[in-house]
């Protein structure tokens, strides 16, 4: 959730100071900054989520099991989070990880526009 609100506030900044600083090479390196801050703290959020051990979505994942269920899967726990690291070593994850982190992204612009609608009533 931290990722989540990291992101929020780094667009919310990126459209608050987007008008002053615009200008300016060093202003434009700035933004950039927030952007990429944003974009890294919604790509950990959501690489976080995913089901396999030890990430938090397998926390989810496991709590929605029964006993029986839940008992296998420690068994093989070690395992999983080979699998995950197999998966992202071979790149299978990149295409859904980066359409997912992308789509949210969008989603979250709105709080930079938030943050540009602020600073033009300041203006």
């Amino acid at each position: 959730m931290s990722n989540v609100l990291l992101t929020m506030l780094f667009l919310f900044f990126f459209g608050l100071l987007y008008i002053p600083l615009a200008a300016s090479g060093l202003g434009i390196y700035l933004l950039e900054m927030l952007k990429l801050g944003a974009y890294m703290s919604l790509g950990l959020a959501v690489f976080n989520l995913l089901p396999f051990p030890p990430l938090d979505g397998s926390r989810l994942l496991f709590a929605c099991l029964r006993d029986e269920h839940y008992a296998f899967v420690m068994r093989y726990e070690r395992f999983f989070g080979l699998a995950m690291l197999l998966l992202v070593f071979l790149g299978i994850l990149d295409g859904p990880l980066s359409a997912a982190i992308g789509w949210l992204y969008h989603t979250f612009s709105v709080f930079a526009d938030l943050g540009i609608g602020l600073a033009l009533l300041f203006l």
